[in-house]
C-alpha cells in the first residue's frame, strides 16, 4: 500500500508540475483570459497523463481501501471505523469524470491521433522498438541507485511501443475500434509512466531506503503486469496463433525476470510504517 501511494504521488506531482510549467511558459498573468487560454492548452497537452492518473489513481485507491478493510477484519464494515466510509465512497471514482473504460480508450487513442497528425512520433518509436527487439539492442543494466529499476522503466516503454506498433500494423486505420487492444495498451502505458515517475522521484531526492524499497517493489510487480498486458494487446491484434508466436517470442526479450529480494523490500517499508503508525514518506 505504501509503495503504491508513493508511486501515485510521483505521477500526480509530475503531471501537475508539467501543466504548471507549460502554463507559466506563456508568460500571461493569472486571472486573465490569456492565462486561462494557456492553462486550457496545457491541460490538453497532458490529457494522456491525466487519463492515466484518473484510471490508475481510482483503481489504486480501490485496492488500498480494500486492503484496509481486510486489515480491520469484521470491524472494516462498522461505521465507527473510518475505513468503512473510505471503502464505500471510493467506488464512484471509477465512474465519474469519465469512466475508467472510456479513459483507457483515450490513452492510446489520443497518441494514435496525434501521430496521424504529425504531432507525436509514435510510429517512429514503434519502429525503433521493433528494431531493438530484433537486434537485441536493449537497455543495459547500469550501476548506481535503482539501476535495475531504471532499466525496467525503459523496458516498459519499449513494451508499449512494440505492442502498439503490432496493433497499428495489424489494424491500420481501424485500430481505434479495437477496444480490448486499446485497453490493454493503456495499462502498459500506465505502468510505464508509473515506474518512470517513481524512479525519477526517488533519484531526484536524497537517498532514502524506504523510498528506494517502494520503487523496487512497485517496479518488480508493475513490470510483469506491463508485459502481460502487452502480450494481451498482441494476442488481441494477431488472432492466428502461428503468426502470433514469433511476435510473443520477441516480446519475451523485453521481460526482465532477474529475481529480486521482494521480502527484504517489503520489510524495509513495513518496519518504519509500523513505527510511525502512518504513511512513512513525506513529499520531497
Amino acid at each position: 500500500m505504501v509503495a503504491t501511494i508513493y508511486v501515485g504521488e510521483a505521477m500526480s506531482y509530475r503531471t501537475t508540475g508539467l501543466i504548471d510549467r507549460r502554463t507559466a511558459a506563456g508568460g500571461t498573468r493569472p486571472g486573465t483570459k490569456e492565462h486561462e487560454r494557456d492553462y486550457i492548452a496545457a491541460v490538453e497537452e497532458y490529457n494522456v497523463e491525466a487519463s492515466i492518473l484518473k484510471v490508475w489513481g481510482s483503481e489504486a485507491l480501490a485496492w488500498v481501501a480494500d486492503e484496509g478493510v481486510q486489515i480491520h477484519g469484521g470491524y472494516g464494515f462498522v461505521e465507527e471505523y473510518p475505513i468503512e466510509r473510505t471503502y464505500r465512497d471510493n467506488r464512484v471514482n471509477r465512474i465519474f469524470e469519465g469512466t475508467n473504460e472510456i479513459n483507457r480508450l483515450l490513452v492510446p487513442g489520443t497518441l494514435l491521433k496525434r501521430a496521424a497528425k504529425g504531432g507525436f512520433p509514435l510510429l517512429e518509436l514503434a519502429q525503433r522498438a521493433a528494431r531493438a527487439v530484433e537486434t537485441g539492442d536493449l537497455p543495459k543494466l547500469s550501476t548506481g541507485r535503482l539501476a535495475r529499476e531504471r532499466r525496467v522503466a525503459e523496458l516498459n516503454k519499449l513494451l508499449f511501443a512494440y505492442a502498439i506498433g503490432v496493433a497499428a500494423r495489424t489494424h491500420a486505420a481501424a485500430v481505434g475500434e479495437q477496444q480490448e487492444v486499446l485497453g490493454a495498451l493503456a495499462d502498459v502505458a500506465a505502468e510505464a509512466f508509473a515506474v518512470d515517475s517513481g524512479v525519477t522521484r526517488a533519484l531526484q531526492a536524497d537517498p532514502d531506503p524506504v523510498a528506494d524499497a517502494c520503487v523496487k517493489l512497485y517496479a518488480e510487480e508493475a513490470h510483469l503486469r506491463a508485459w502481460t498486458r502487452a502480450r494481451a494487446a498482441i494476442l488481441g491484434s494477431v488472432k492466428d496463433p502461428v503468426a502470433a508466436r514469433p511476435l510473443l517470442e520477441k516480446l519475451r526479450r523485453l521481460l526482465d525476470d532477474e529475481p529480486g529480494d521482494v521480502a527484504a523490500w517489503r520489510e524495509a517499508i513495513v518496519v518504519p510504517t509500523l513505527e510511525k503508525g502512518r504513511y512513512p514518506l513525506a513529499w520531497t
